[in-house]
């Protein structure tokens, strides 16, 4: 319940732009979407990539009476399994909100976005 209030709150806050009757109608429509798939979390394993500086070489740079030489690097990525838990019903439920939604509005304003 607590995860349903917070990403109310998300959207809310994301559909600044959009009218009070998108909002409610899509509001309605996160409600079914959780009946119909609810948080299904499950522990994975998931490739993840991060930046990495490593050195490459040495720049030196010749004063006259001494030699200055400093280090260079570049970046390369390096992957990694990360253990992690994912709700395997999030893109089902959120592809089900945007369609619901939609569909809703064009049933009761004609249009995809509620406009009146």
């Amino acid at each position: 319940m607590k995860k349903v209030l917070i990403l109310s709150a998300v959207l809310l806050v994301l559909s600044g732009c959009a009218t009070q009757e998108y909002v409610n109608e899509r509001q309605s429509c996160t409600n079914q979407s959780y009946q119909n798939f609810p948080v299904k979390n499950v522990q994975t394993v998931v490739r993840r990539s991060k930046a990495v500086q490593v050195q490459d070489g040495m720049q030196c740079i010749n004063t006259g009476m001494m030699i200055n030489c400093q280090p260079t690097y570049r970046t390369v990525y390096q992957d990694y399994d990360s253990n992690e838990t994912v709700d395997t019903n999030a893109s089902s439920r959120n592809a089900f909100i945007g369609s619901c939604t939609r569909q809703a509005c064009i049933r009761r304003y004609g249009n995809p976005d509620c406009e009146r």
